[in-house]
């Protein structure tokens, strides 16, 4: 009896190393391919991204032929941030779809669909997926270092038709569900002076100059790890 017992403990103890090592390969063929997705993705966009020639971005409209979600291209100096821009009928569908509209959990970096598509309002939202290789959104996590904030305040917003530079004014990290930094419908002269008080108030890193009411700003967003609910945030002026 007690060997038949020890029988039926080894091959249990057996099929679990099993179920654990399969679980394992799965994960990590899991993992490979999302990153693979996400190569593949920005490999086949970088044919649309515009060039020092291309004074009117005509790539990109050759982009929105294929996917007319398409709204512009975003490149933040310095980090690996140089993606085509998407901005859907919700904020749900390019969270796990590329800009190409292939399915895929790395997602893309889209504009909140509240915003106007040519970031001509005072406040402009972007968000994007902090993954664990670095791509998509999650240097943004570099900004909160200091010495990284200082060395590094440019970036180019590209548009069909045009192109913005981007100073770097705001780094931040904040509640995803209680924060004036999610909010697209600042108009008023009163708004924008409440909602750059904020940034004021809250920012790691800060440069004033470009805090003014008449400034186009853009927000860029991602998941940050210091608290439930955190998000990383790098705020822009569009000049």
């Amino acid at each position: 009896m007690t060997r038949a017992l020890n029988r039926v403990f080894d091959w249990g103890l057996l099929l679990l190393l099993l179920t654990g090592l399969l679980y394992c390969g799965y994960a990590l063929w899991d993992t490979r391919d999302l990153y693979a997705r996400e190569a593949y993705a920005r490999e086949k966009t970088q044919v649309f991204k515009p060039s020092e020639g291309d004074e009117e971005n005509l790539s990109l409209s050759e982009a929105v032929a294929l996917n007319a979600d398409v709204c512009g291209w975003l490149v933040i100096e310095n980090t690996r941030i140089d993606y085509l821009l998407v901005q859907g009928n919700d904020n749900q569908f390019y969270l796990n779809y590329d800009p190409l509209r292939n399915f895929s959990i790395a997602g893309s970096i889209f504009l909140d669909h509240r915003c106007k598509r040519d970031f001509s309002g005072f406040h402009s939202i972007l968000y994007g997926h902090h993954m664990s290789n670095g791509s998509m959104f999650s240097d943004l996590e570099k900004f909160g270092d200091e010495a990284f904030f200082n060395a590094n305040e440019r970036g180019w917003l590209h548009l069909p038709g045009a192109t913005h530079r981007l100073q770097i004014l705001a780094y931040l990290t904040v509640d995803a569900y209680d924060s004036p930094v999610f909010n697209p419908f600042i108009e008023s002269p009163e708004e924008r002076q409440a909602f750059l008080g904020y940034l004021r108030e809250n920012a790691r890193h800060l440069r004033d100059t470009g805090l003014d009411l008449d400034a186009k700003l853009l927000t860029l967003s991602t998941c940050s790890s210091d608290f439930t609910n955190a998000r990383s945030v790098l705020i822009a002026r569009i000049l």
